[in-house]
């Protein structure tokens, strides 16, 4: 999309996942954030999926804070492909990808 428009990021995130815990920060606000996972959730989410929650969390960390100016231009940024394609989708199968679904939703 830069090709045909250029918009330079006014927000930048970084956000990562593991079996044992999420997190993620900003690069404009300085804020950082993780949480542990309990033993009973491993392996019962997918790693894509975790990796898309965290996406959205670093982002809502700074929404909630009031850190971020009307009709930003933020850029999230996570060493998975699946969920960085996921930001930009919000059609999921209810049936078979509720969680992501209404992730994305809440995001939009």
């Amino acid at each position: 999309m830069n090709i045909v428009v250029f918009r330079k990021p006014m927000y930048i995130y970084h956000s990562d996942a593991s079996e044992h815990g999420i997190g993620g920060y900003s690069l404009t606000s300085g804020r950082a954030w993780h949480f542990e996972l309990t033993e009973n959730c491993h392996h019962h989410v997918s790693l894509n999926s975790l990796e898309f929650v965290t996406s959205f969390i670093t982002i809502w960390v700074d929404t909630i804070e009031s850190h971020i100016q009307p009709k930003p231009c933020l850029l999230s940024q996570t060493d998975s492909s699946s969920a960085a394609g996921w930001l930009r989708k919000s059609n999921f199968y209810p049936e078979d990808q509720n969680f992501q679904m209404m992730t994305a939703r809440r995001l939009a």
